[in-house]
């Protein structure tokens, strides 16, 4: 029972391996394409957000005293999209970096066993 236990582990451990240096190139082909694809789009999206927030600022949009001179829900949506827009480019900033960290260093690379690497 013994024997068959440590034959079922190291045998599932091997089906395991064969499995995942079969996968893992796949993966990580799917993921740089994947990482590549965010990361252009959200640089797209980082600059008409930065686009945006330089044109409203310059218009004075994004002032204090011009957003208080309104009331109800303008006020409010203004307020709301002076946050939104600050918050969107430091997202958008975040993605952009873990994107270009993941082209740069190939994480799944490292998972694949040595002799699977060609």
């Amino acid at each position: 029972m013994l024997f068959a236990l440590f034959f079922f582990l190291i045998g599932g451990t091997f089906l395991a391996t064969a499995i995942a240096s079969i996968l893992l190139p796949f993966l990580s082909t799917a993921l740089n394409i994947a990482a590549t694809g965010l990361l252009v789009w959200n640089a797209v999206v980082l600059l008409f957000l930065m686009v945006l927030r330089f044109l409203w600022k310059r218009a004075g949009r994004l002032e204090r005293r011009y957003i208080q001179s309104f009331s109800g829900w303008k006020r409010w949506a203004l307020q709301g999209m002076k946050v939104l827009l600050a918050a969107g480019v430091i997202w958008e900033i975040l993605v952009v970096a873990v994107c270009i960290a993941l082209l740069v260093t190939h994480p799944l690379d490292r998972l694949l066993p040595y002799w699977a690497v060609s």
